[in-house]
C-alpha cells in the first residue's frame, strides 16, 4: 500500500531524501528496506528507520533518525483506517497452496498436494503483531529492469509480511485438504 502523506506520492519524497542510486540507472534512486517496529533499521550507515503508531491521530509514522538515534523527521504516514481497508480487501481470507515440482523431458511439472484456508482473526491482532515485530514492514521503491517499463519506477511503497510459522497468530485455519493423507482417498 502507499503512504497517505504528507505529500503524494510520498514514496518519491522518501526515496529522493534517503534512497541510493540504482546500480543500472544511476540517475534514479531506489530504496528497499525491511523495517521493524521495535528496532532501528540501518540505512547505508547514514540513517535509521523505525515505525511508530500515533493512536491519537490513528496513523502509523515512519520515523527517521540519524546514526546517533536523534530524530530527524516524523512526517511520512499511513492512516490506520487505510491499513484496515487494505487488509480487509486483500487478506480477510487466505489460501496457502502447497506444491512440488519436477522437470521431466525439459518440461516443468507441478503437483498441488495440499491447501489450507484461513480467516483473519481481527484487525487489532494485526496491529499487535506489528508492535511485537511479528509482522514486518518493507519499504520498496525500485526500477523495472526489463520490458516496456524498463527504467521506470515499480514502487510497492509499504509491504507488510509475516513468516509462515506465524500465520496462525494472525489467521484461524478454517479448512485443510491434504491429498497425501490416506483418509482423504476413497477406493470405489
Amino acid at each position: 500500500m502507499a503512504f497517505d502523506g504528507p505529500t503524494f506520492p510520498e514514496i518519491n519524497r522518501i526515496v529522493s531524501k534517503y534512497g541510493w542510486p540504482d546500480k543500472d540507472f544511476k540517475d534514479k534512486k531506489v530504496l528497499f528496506v525491511d523495517v521493524k517496529y521495535n528496532e532501528y533499521t540501518n540505512i547505508k550507515n547514514k540513517y535509521k528507520f523505525k515505525f511508530q503508531f500515533d493512536t491519537e491521530r490513528d496513523k502509523l509514522y515512519l520515523c527517521v533518525y540519524d546514526i546517533n538515534n536523534n530524530l530527524i523527521e516524523k512526517e511520512s504516514f499511513v492512516y490506520t483506517l487505510s491499513i484496515y481497508n487494505h487488509l480487509m480487501l486483500k487478506l480477510k481470507n487466505l489460501a496457502i497452496v502447497y506444491a512440488s515440482k519436477k522437470k521431466e523431458n525439459n518440461e516443468l511439472w507441478f503437483r498441488y498436494y495440499k491447501v489450507q484456508l484461513y480467516k483473519l482473526k481481527n484487525f487489532n491482532t494485526f496491529l499487535e503483531l506489528i508492535e511485537k515485530d511479528l509482522i514486518e514492514i518493507s519499504i520498496i521503491s525500485r526500477i523495472n529492469k526489463s520490458g516496456v517499463k524498463k527504467g521506470k519506477y515499480a514502487n510497492k511503497n509499504i509491504v507488510f509480511f509475516i513468516k509462515k510459522e506465524n500465520i496462525e497468530l494472525l489467521f484461524d485455519k478454517v479448512y485443510e485438504l491434504d491429498c497425501d493423507k490416506a483418509d482423504n482417498f476413497y477406493i470405489f
